[in-house]
């Protein structure tokens, strides 16, 4: 560990809980919300092996992980030994019945959700919006599978018991894919 008075460098078999969930990865940079705060970390660039349990049941697997907590965004992307990233989650179809969705692509963008309470930003735990990039695949419990050059996946509820969202599917250019 490594603490230059802006940034804390870790490296080895690193793990963090955030605010949106477990983190873990080879290398990690976090940038905490300010010199007093330490414990809140607003930026974390993640690179090797990186894994993200979310705390809305979600998980994201890449090799490239660069977080902005104060804009609720994120960008997840692949290498040349890990090519895609990959999200998956357990949908629930009724009270007694869950199925997988695998999302895969080479990059992916997320917004994520900001909870709001008397007008003030409180929590952004959880993911709203996913833009996935270049050899896209969605697998829907084996039932449902697609290919396309970009994809958005708009998340319904955030809840982990109510995960239903709409995933739009599109060719980037004339001879593109989307099958």
């Amino acid at each position: 560990a490594n603490y230059d008075g802006k940034d804390i460098v870790l490296s080895g078999e690193v793990m963090v809980e955030h605010e949106i969930g477990k983190m873990s990865a080879d290398h990690m940079v976090l940038t905490p919300e300010s010199e007093e705060q330490h414990y809140h970390f607003v930026n974390l660039k993640m690179d090797g092996n990186v894994k993200m349990q979310l705390k809305d049941g979600g998980q994201l697997f890449c090799s490239h992980a660069d977080l902005d907590y104060l804009k609720s965004k994120g960008k997840f992307r692949g290498d040349v030994d890990h090519e895609y990233v990959v999200y998956t989650e357990s949908c629930k179809v009724n009270e007694d019945k869950r199925m997988p969705l695998v999302l895969k692509a080479r990059e992916m963008n997320v917004s994520l959700e900001s909870n709001e309470n008397e007008g003030v930003k409180v929590s952004r735990s959880s993911i709203n919006e996913i833009t996935a990039n270049q050899n896209v695949t969605l697998n829907y419990n084996h039932d449902f599978v697609a290919a396309a050059d970009l994809a958005v996946y708009r998340r319904f509820g955030s809840s982990s018991n109510n995960m239903a969202g709409q995933i739009d599917l599109f060719a980037t250019s004339q001879n593109g894919t989307c099958q």
